[in-house]
Order: structure tokens, then sequence, then C-alpha cells
């Protein structure tokens, strides 16, 4: 991908999204509006709305933000896909919550070789001394079934569901996700990429 837009430039328009968000403004005409101040294509208009929102949303989101989890369950493409962006050179952005999103998101059939990433996360559950972990993942996406036999042949729990997004918000314990709607909602939860990707080569992501 090109550059999304000089970084300065992008967090700019962030932070005026953000301010907006903050007060109320509906996102859409928000990030109409701010997209044009600041003339923004397509690509960054999408990277400026994953990585905005509201500052009291950033601040509800990180008190409740754990760093261990004796059980943990995982939004399964969610995280799976932004630590295969990272591991393939992708682009990440650091969003207002604190948290790494990719620019698209899991749509449809995944693509390309799980197997890295699910190592490096197995590697990052271990490392946090998570004692059991359960992998959720969208019966809608092809290949959901061999992706919870990946987790299972790891020594993890997994299941493929019509819908984690429910699961997940109604879940007691400590769950692992950055879906900014999930997170609005949920309980505690624990950054899981960061976790993941700490170790080793650091991840390709903008700076802020």
């Amino acid at each position: 991908m090109s550059s999304l837009l000089l970084n300065e430039e992008l967090h700019a328009a962030v932070a005026d999204l953000c301010w907006l968000l903050g007060r109320g403004y509906a996102p859409t005409a928000s990030l109409k509006l701010v997209g044009d101040r600041h003339g923004l294509d397509v690509a960054q208009r999408k990277a400026a709305r994953r990585m905005s929102c509201a500052p009291q949303a950033a601040i509800d989101r990180k008190a409740r933000q754990v760093i261990r989890a004796d059980a943990l369950l995982i939004d399964g493409y969610n995280v799976l896909t932004t630590v295969q962006v990272a591991l393939m050179g992708g682009e990440l952005l650091e969003c207002a919550d604190g948290t790494l999103r990719d620019m698209a998101g899991m749509h449809g059939k995944w693509r390309g070789d799980p197997d890295p990433a699910f190592a490096r996360i197995d590697g990052a559950l271990r490392r946090l001394k998570v004692r059991s972990a359960r992998w959720l993942f969208d019966a809608p996406v092809s290949g959901s079934a061999g992706m919870a036999e990946k987790a299972r042949a790891l020594g993890w729990d997994a299941e493929v569901v019509a819908d984690p997004d429910p699961l997940l918000i109604a879940h007691a314990g400590v769950i692992a996700t950055a879906d900014a709607g999930i997170l609005d909602l949920c309980g505690p939860w624990i950054d899981l990429v960061r976790a993941a990707l700490i170790a080793g080569r650091a991840s390709p992501m903008m700076p802020r």
C-alpha cells in the first residue's frame, strides 16, 4: 500500500475526528467533514475512522484493559488477521484507544498461511501464562473449521460459532480483541495482538 498520508497529517485528522466524536457528532458526517478538511482519499478516511473514537470511549476501554489472564476468550479472526498483516510486512494502525488494527479486517475468506500467526500468538499466550484459552471463529468465514483445528492442535479450545461478538460481549472473564464495537460493551480485555508482536522484530506500524 502506498503511504496513507504524511503521518503527522493523518494523526491531525484523527485528533479532529476524535474531538467531534467526543462531542456527539455522527461518525459518518464527522468523517466527511474531517476528510474534506484534510483532503483524505478513500483509504485515508478508512484508516482515520478505524483509528478514532471519542476520548471518553478510549478512557473507558483502557480502564478495563488487563495485562494478565488465567483464562481467555479469543476473537479468533480479529487477533489472527492483525498479527498476520504485521508478519507479512503490512501496515498496522496505532489507534486512539491504544489498540493495533489493520486496514481492512476479516471479510469472507482467509487468505495466506495462518501458521506463523498462530505460532506467534501461541507463544504470547504461554509467555503470559494463560492456562486455558478458547478461540471463537466465525462460521460464515470459509475454512473456520480448519482454523479451529489448528488452535486445538496447539493445545487450546476452539469453537466455530455463528457470531462471536455477543459471546465476547457477554463473557464474564477476560477476552482478547481489538474490535471497537466489542470493546465498548465487554468486560476486561487483553491486548493479545501487541503481546504477540512484541517478541521478535518489531511490526511495521505507523508512529504516533
